[in-house]
């Protein structure tokens, strides 16, 4: 029953032996729910919360970021971008509107990181 808890488009499957042991059962099943639910941390996708500082000036603009995570689907795929002369043009084409400086920024961030494989 525990692994049907953790993922929320099944339904469990409580057992039931008898009428008697209903509420007993219902009040196991909250229980072991609610501390399912508490210890577990929550879901954080990476490039989402990051994508916004990854910037010399933070954080990223919405809009930037959309079209940023629409070309990019990872932090690797922007640094990349941001450290090779095609994608820094790449940048530039696809994030100079409204602004410009928005993509410079981006590469300049990149300019001073430090990359490993």
């Amino acid at each position: 029953m525990q692994s049907s808890l953790i993922n929320p488009f099944n339904m469990p499957v409580i057992p039931l032996y008898s009428f008697d042991s209903l509420r007993a059962t219902l009040f196991a099943f909250q229980r072991q729910l609610i501390q399912s639910r508490s210890t577990r941390p929550p879901q954080v996708n990476v490039m989402t919360a990051l994508l916004p500082y990854c910037s010399n000036g933070p954080p990223i603009p919405e809009h930037a970021r959309t079209v940023l995570s629409n070309i990019c689907r990872s932090i690797p795929e922007i640094a990349q971008a941001a450290t090779t002369p095609d994608g820094r043009e790449g940048l530039r084409r696809y994030l100079s509107d409204p602004n410009p400086a928005v993509a410079e920024d981006i590469i300049h961030f990149w300019k001073e990181e430090i990359i490993f494989d």
